[in-house]
């Protein structure tokens, strides 16, 4: 790549009346010397240009994360200049489709602002997601600038804060600069919450007739909308035969966790019996995260129904483990 504002110039060529004399003493000026047309002038104005840039996962903030330096509500660059004339630049909860493809960028220089536009080359998911995106930018003089974001996500034109600031590059230079954003992907509350919503009656199996699922399957069913909101189906979810049906429900980080409780030890019928139970969670966002299922009537060595799910990639799915024991066999 050339260097910022390379090009280059020309040397006007002398009027008729600039002879004689004038021409011996430029020629005796030149003298031996190489005509400097192709001899590079820096500058920094009306220069563009594209680079690629790196993202890392999507990212996942909770409840317990108060400690983290940069929030996920806050939408930053992270500089570091040198060495030679590079300009390294980390965005810090760049919002991005969930699943981007390749990320690449706009440059341009014009007046002292360097404008960094932001691409991404697919919008594969309905959701977005946060990144730290990482961009080298070569050949930028040092100087005094204004840095400016243009973010796939912020509409300025609707009144959203650009992320823009001043910054002195020299030698070593590096720094950060913030804003805080209250909108999606960047705002996570309220924090994600789950409830029971609802459950069928005891299941019969015909012998004769297939059932969907089959009775020996202990299974998850998901269904996700794409940015806040994940259905869960446990089917085949084994209790007392006249259960009150309860859960707890919790989101930490990226584990899910649905700890089932039974009526059986509270004066139930003494027999039991699988039902289809649904859970609902909200505010959840894309991601990845690993669901657990604690159920009640598990025997010791009973292989736990537990998975991991990618919601940014992939919407709906499910997942089941087989059982030998009643009331499954």
């Amino acid at each position: 790549m050339t260097g910022i504002g390379q090009y280059s110039a020309g040397r006007a060529r002398p009027g008729r009346a600039a002879v004689g004399m004038a021409a011996v003493a430029l020629l005796l000026l030149l003298g031996g010397c190489q005509d400097d047309k192709s001899a590079p002038t820096t500058s920094t104005d009306n220069i563009a240009f594209d680079i690629s840039g790196t993202i890392g996962e999507c990212k996942i903030y909770s409840d317990g994360d108060a400690d983290k330096i940069i929030q996920s509500d806050s939408d930053c660059v992270v500089y570091q200049y040198g060495p030679g004339d590079t300009l390294h630049i980390q965005h810090v909860n760049a919002a991005f489709n969930c699943c981007p493809g390749e990320i690449s960028a706009h440059v341009s220089v014009k007046n002292k602002v360097i404008t960094i536009t932001e691409r991404e080359s697919e919008q594969g998911c309905r959701c977005l997601c946060l990144f730290d995106a990482d961009y080298v930018i070569p050949d930028v003089p040092a100087g005094d600038y204004v840095l400016k974001m243009v973010e796939p996500y912020v509409n300025e034109a609707e009144g959203d804060e650009p992320l823009e600031f001043s910054v002195s590059l020299t030698p070593s230079s590096s720094g950060s600069y913030c804003i805080q954003r209250d909108f999606y992907p960047w705002n996570l509350s309220p924090a994600p919450s789950g409830q029971l919503v609802g459950s069928t009656d005891c299941k019969e199996f015909e012998p004769h007739v297939a059932a969907h699922t089959p009775a020996t399957q202990d299974c998850i069913q998901y269904q996700y909308d794409g940015s806040s909101v994940l259905q869960l189906n446990h089917i085949n979810a084994g209790f007392n035969c006249c259960p009150v049906i309860t859960a707890e429900i919790s989101v930490d980080g990226g584990v899910i966790r649905i700890t089932e409780k039974d009526s059986l030890f509270e004066g139930g019928c003494l027999c039991l019996c699988l039902f289809d139970v649904q859970y609902e969670i909200r505010d959840l966002r894309p991601g990845k995260y690993k669901i657990v299922v604690t159920e009640p009537l598990l025997a010791e060595g009973d292989e736990k129904l537990e998975f991991t799910v990618d919601l940014a990639a992939c919407a709906s799915g499910g997942y089941c483990v087989e059982r030998q024991n009643y009331p499954w066999q």
